[in-house]
């Protein structure tokens, strides 16, 4: 009894300490939600968790853990957590709540961005819009939700249809079709400048600090100042953030934040601005970053679910 009884508190502190020490990855599978305002504005997310499970056959396995994750932007606090699956798509935010599809299960539902629970089913949605019943894809590139209460989808009749939200109005039209071809180009897109400006911020930033390794810009309103990211030195699994004035050609401040992008994720890294701060999100961590100085409020780890 005594042996046995070693051999499980010792087979335990090995799970344990193994557990403890496993390479965990936690990556972005979404991109970044922000809905409210004030102290309730929430920062709403699909993460990737992949947990080492050993090795088989000289290949090493994984466990991979999908979930959604609701986070207070004032103080990093979690707002609530809901198990996702790898089929699951957040389409975006409408005046129903959080539009996801989920290819496998072959379901559409409305999330209540503050609760985290399911607002409206698909069943209930399309008693009211009679044209999209037995009609809906599953595929996260047939919709383009524009904004909260304009929604354009390509349906199973292969006709191409335009949902008023608000007032539950379906229309079809072939020119529709143009709204979701935008789609993809505006999400390339993620720096909000016309055509123009944003080539001349980015030959700028080119220009300026070519030294810098795998320079990009993460963020710019204007041509004036912008955030740009890089690398220190070649395979640095960091990154260094700056904020940078592209008119007298200085840097503001830098700060250094954890990168590492696996080709696993569609998106290694996520950057919002809110009210003179910046939210970035890399490498499984919620950055919130003043824009001015460059001053780190705290650091949401998702891996935990808590501020670091």
């Amino acid at each position: 009894m005594i042996l046995f009884s070693e051999f499980l508190i010792g087979s335990f502190a090995l799970i344990v300490f193994n557990g403890a020490l496993s390479s965990v990855r936690v990556e972005l599978e979404s991109p970044t939600i922000i809905v409210g305002e004030g102290n309730e504005t929430l920062a709403i997310n699909k993460m990737r968790m992949v947990l080492p499970n050993g090795v088989e056959n000289g290949i090493t396995t994984n466990v991979v853990k999908f979930t959604l994750v609701a986070v207070n932007l004032k103080d990093g606090k979690k707002c609530w957590t809901r198990l996702s699956g790898w089929q699951e798509y957040v389409i975006g935010e409408s005046v129903n709540g959080i539009m996801t599809i989920d290819n496998k299960k072959k379901t559409l539902n409305f999330i209540n961005p503050k609760t985290g629970k399911i607002n409206i089913t698909e069943k209930e949605w399309v008693k009211k819009l009679p044209e999209l019943k037995d009609n809906l894809s599953y595929n996260e590139n047939d919709y383009d939700l524009v904004s909260e209460d304009e929604l354009y989808l390509y349906a199973l009749d292969g006709k191409y249809y335009k949902v008023d939200m608000v007032n539950n109005i379906v229309t079809e039209s072939p020119d529709y079709k143009n709204a979701l071809s935008d789609k993809f180009s505006n999400s390339r897109n993620t720096i909000k400048l016309s055509e123009e400006d944003l080539q001349w911020v980015q030959q700028a930033g080119t220009d300026y600090y070519s030294d810098m390794l795998d320079m990009s810009i993460l963020w710019a309103e204007d041509r004036n100042s912008a955030l740009i990211a890089y690398h220190e030195k070649r395979n640095d699994e960091n990154l260094s953030i700056s904020m940078v004035s592209l008119n007298q050609r200085s840097i503001k401040w830098t700060k250094t934040i954890e990168y590492k992008n696996t080709g696993m994720s569609k998106n290694a890294i996520s950057i919002s601005k809110q009210e003179g701060w910046f939210y970035i999100i890399s490498n499984g961590n919620l950055y919130k970053i003043s824009q001015d100085e460059g001053n780190i409020d705290y650091v949401y780890q998702y891996r935990w679910n808590k501020v670091k």
